[in-house]
């Protein structure tokens, strides 16, 4: 899996603010936390990122891409299951474009099965690991599947991770909505920040949507 519009999205969304220690579960290429790490650079030049995958090449990939960035003093990645991963300091910000299409028709080969599949990594078990390793003021930060979108915020719920901030994504502006960015804390919000974001408008990108990605993006 290379880089993809749902990474994209939720990196250049997140808010890296205050934010010194951030973990991105299920890196792949590493995208999450090299944007991260873009963002993170305006604000202050001590963070540290780390990121995880359980795919070997994956991991070989996001290394290389790492080392080829001007953050590879701040990105460590390592090739494990998420679910055994242990930090004794908690995390500001934890970010995740998990595998989600768990009742769908599986896919060819063994990493695209993994990095598209809840196989490895289902949502409780992603809710609960997050709930251990996220600090008391940290922010966890996920993109889903618009139809499993409200399913994750009461499991979070469940986890006493609130949410405190959707954007719902149409890729069109005359069709339903796609997916969901998904903000989560351990504070209590009783009245989250709901708002969309519509990639295309008329055959042309949207400027909210252009706005958005446009540290990001070389052209669009």
């Amino acid at each position: 899996m290379k880089v993809g519009t749902d990474s994209c999205l939720l990196g250049s969304w997140v808010n890296v603010e205050n934010c010194r220690r951030i973990l991105d579960i299920g890196t792949g290429t590493g995208v999450l936390a090299l944007m991260c790490a873009q963002k993170l650079e305006r604000f202050s030049s001590v963070f540290e990122i780390d990121a995880v995958d359980i795919e070997q090449n994956a991991v070989e990939q996001a290394k290389e891409n790492v080392l080829a960035s001007p953050w590879s003093g701040h990105i460590r990645v390592f090739c494990m299951d998420i679910l055994n991963y242990e930090s004794i300091e908690k995390y500001d910000l934890i970010v995740c474009n998990p595998p989600f299409f768990e009742d769908s028709l599986k896919s060819f080969g063994e990493q695209r099965t993994l990095a598209r599949h809840n196989i490895t990594l289902n949502f409780f078990g992603l809710i609960k690991k997050v709930s251990d390793l996220i600090s008391l003021e940290g922010i966890f930060c996920v993109v889903l599947p618009i139809n499993v979108s409200e399913h994750f915020i009461h499991m979070a719920l469940e986890k006493q991770l609130y949410l405190n901030h959707r954007t719902d994504v149409y890729t069109i502006d005359k069709k339903p909505p796609k997916r969901a960015l998904l903000s989560f804390s351990k504070r209590i919000n009783s009245n989250p920040r709901i708002d969309r974001l519509i990639i295309q408008s008329d055959g042309e990108y949207t400027h909210d949507y252009k706005e958005l990605l446009k540290d990001f993006y070389l052209r669009l």
